[in-house]
């Protein structure tokens, strides 16, 4: 059968190439990192990513990496982490969130297009807001 997506894949269509490629290089870092744990290097995984599928290079931590997102090949966009999960190839930022190093680093990653996942250095199967403030959605201009 063909792959659908969820945390095994990437969701075959939607979005653009380079968001598809995108999600796929997140994928892959993610699993070559921690799998389905967190190691606490999101920025990490979303910086390999977008190094591995756009060739350029974008630094800092989760709650700064939206900052370092170079301006004419990401624009910010306003919607819903719900909507967003749907898309693949999305960079996912929050300023902050719940645990000791999210408290004061946040956290990112990019959408899998699943409606649920995104990636980083972990898969993380079921994103959501609780207990992340700051939210952000950039998507990789074609």
């Amino acid at each position: 059968g063909q792959d659908v997506g969820g945390p095994m894949g990437v969701a075959p269509t939607g979005g653009t190439d380079k968001g598809r490629r995108l999600a796929e290089a997140a994928r892959a870092a993610a699993m070559g990192m921690g799998g389905y744990n967190s190691q606490g290097l999101c920025a990490t995984g979303v910086s390999r990513a977008i190094r591995n599928s756009m060739g350029i290079g974008v630094s800092g931590n989760g709650n700064q990496i939206d900052n370092n997102l170079p301006r004419d090949k990401f624009r910010q966009v306003d919607m819903s982490l719900e909507d967003a999960l749907k898309i693949p190839g999305l960079v996912l930022t929050w300023e902050s969130t719940s645990t000791r190093l999210g408290s004061i680093y946040g956290h990112t990653a990019v959408t899998l297009g699943d409606g649920h996942s995104s990636a980083s250095d972990f898969i993380e199967r079921n994103t959501t807001n609780s207990g992340r403030s700051g939210f952000k959605v950039f998507m990789p201009i074609e």
